[in-house]
Parts: C-alpha cells; structure tokens; sequence
C-alpha cells in the first residue's frame, strides 16, 4: 500500500466515523425530544386527573391508561402506560410543587393557593421592601448629615437623598426625619431650618468676663 492510498484509506475511515457520529447525535437528539414530549404529555395529563377529583393511584392509572390509548399524536411505548411510568410522572408533579401527596388520605391532590393567601404575603413582602426602603433612607440621611450637618434644611435633603427613587413624596420623608427628631438623633435649627446631627452641634462659646471699669 503506498502512501497515497493510506491517505486516502483514512479520509475515508474519518469521513465514515464523523458521518456514524452525525447519525447517532441525531438520532439521540430526536429520542431526547420524543422523550421529553413523552413527559410534558404524562404531566399535563395525570395533572388534569388529579384536577378533576381522582386522587387515589388505582383509580388514577385507570384515567391515566385509558387517555393513553385514545392518544393519536404520537405513538405511546409500553414502558410509559406502565405503573413506574405513573409514579415518576407523580413525583415530577411533586418535585415541581404543583401537587402533594395528602397525610390523611394517602392520596393526591392538587397545591393550591387562596387568592386571600396571596393577598397577605404581598402585603407582608411590600410592608418588608417598605422598611428595607426606609432603614436604607434613614442611613443615608444620617451619613449625610455626618459630613454636612448645618447645610441642609428638611426640602433640601429631600432632594439631595433622592428620596422619589425609593418611591417617597415629600410628605413621607418630612414625617420620617420629624420622627428623627422627636428620637433626639437629629436637631433642627429654630432660626434657619438647618438640620444637625446632635453630635455635630457647635459646641456654645462661654460667655466673656466683662472687664471692670478703669478706675
């Protein structure tokens, strides 16, 4: 065999392999595919079951087999009418929290959620992202007036603080730092308005002796 032939041997055994590689990467694609439309059919399926009252196992692999031999768009293996086929079919519907498994009953039923519930943990989360909006304002006024107590009066700071970007009207943020100095943490200049931190205040100059007449 000469040179020329062993080269042309392996272009030939390489363009072979990459084409067995092709086929079987498609191949594996498509079963991949058909597999997963396989699962989104037994989910939405045994979901619907549940839905519709049927909560013991038996009772839904009765529902379950006789939907899949009226199925037409595709063509169901055995393995997925199979009782294993229903179980993991079950606990991807508990794994993704869309059914639980009842302590009382030992059967399945759907998680639901009361608009109520819903209601009250948005309120809760919105009271916390109020707080969190308020606690990070208060910091931010206090380091303000760290650096220039004496320089802000109350219309000022409102915006210099930005304070609209945390969703606060005027209004707001004046009972806010009104509520600071009632605490005693913030002092407010009677005469100008100016806004203190009570550790940042001028310390008052003692008062001159007066000097007696010359005699």
């Amino acid at each position: 065999m000469t040179l020329k032939d062993a080269a042309d041997l392996a272009t030939a055994l390489t363009l072979i392999v990459a084409t067995i590689t092709f086929v079987l990467a498609v191949v594996e694609h498509r079963q991949r595919e058909r597999d997963r439309r396989v699962q989104n059919w037994q989910k939405v399926v045994v979901y619907k079951i549940i839905q519709d009252g049927t909560t013991d196992f038996d009772e839904i692999k009765l529902r379950y087999v006789a939907e899949a031999q009226q199925l037409l768009d595709f063509e169901l293996a055995k393995e997925a009418i199979q009782d294993s086929a229903l179980q993991l079919a079950l606990i991807s519907l508990i794994s993704d929290h869309l059914i639980s498994r009842s302590l009382e009953t030992g059967g399945y039923v759907l998680n639901v959620v009361s608009t109520q519930e819903n209601e009250i943990k948005n309120l809760a989360m919105m009271q916390i992202q109020k707080k969190m909006a308020e606690n990070h304002l208060i910091s931010k006024l206090y380091e303000t007036l760290e650096v220039d107590s004496g320089k802000y009066t109350i219309d000022q700071l409102f915006r210099n603080s930005e304070a609209e970007k945390l969703g606060y009207k005027f209004e707001d943020f004046d009972i806010l730092v009104r509520d600071q100095i009632a605490r005693g943490g913030i002092v407010i200049n009677a005469q100008n308005q100016k806004l203190w931190l009570r550790a940042k205040l001028p310390t008052p100059q003692p008062a001159k002796a007066l000097q007696p007449p010359n005699a």
